[in-house]
């Protein structure tokens, strides 16, 4: 008899075979991450079930008298442990394999440093002249 496979293991197999194939390695930190996706996908199987019998008891038609009443605090918990966990596979997915093309934003704070250590200050910033003065519009009449 086969084992069924967990959620997190169905996810960790297609991401494998989306972002890797067989030929790609996986570092030792996507490994990492590929280990934390699949336990948190795991727990979050686990949660939804939780979530399900504490609203089920939410449907109309129950006899109050045999059924306990819903926890709203319960439920409150379990949905934001929910959207926490599922948030953080999604940020996991997206750090896996970013896009190659798309490049990282650079603040004008972090090029003027790089331009300095790559050109010892005599780069040009966009903002002033030549010799480091801030250009003067001059208005003839």
């Amino acid at each position: 008899m086969t084992r069924r496979k967990t959620a997190g293991k169905r996810l960790v197999d297609s991401l494998s075979e989306m972002l890797g194939g067989d030929d790609d390695e996986w570092t030792e930190q996507e490994l990492a991450t590929l280990g934390l996706i699949e336990a948190t996908t795991d727990r979050i199987e686990v949660l939804r079930r939780l979530f399900d019998v504490e609203v089920v008891t939410l449907r109309p038609g129950r006899d109050p008298n045999s059924e306990p009443m819903v926890s709203t605090r319960r439920v409150s918990e379990l949905g934001s442990e929910l959207r926490q966990c599922e948030s953080n596979v999604a940020r996991w997915i997206a750090a896996l394999r970013p896009d190659p093309t798309a490049q990282q934003p650079k603040s004008k704070q972090h090029q003027n440093a790089a331009n300095t250590r790559w050109y010892g200050g005599a780069h040009q910033d966009e903002d002033r002249g030549r010799n480091g003065t801030t250009p003067t519009l001059t208005v003839v009449q």
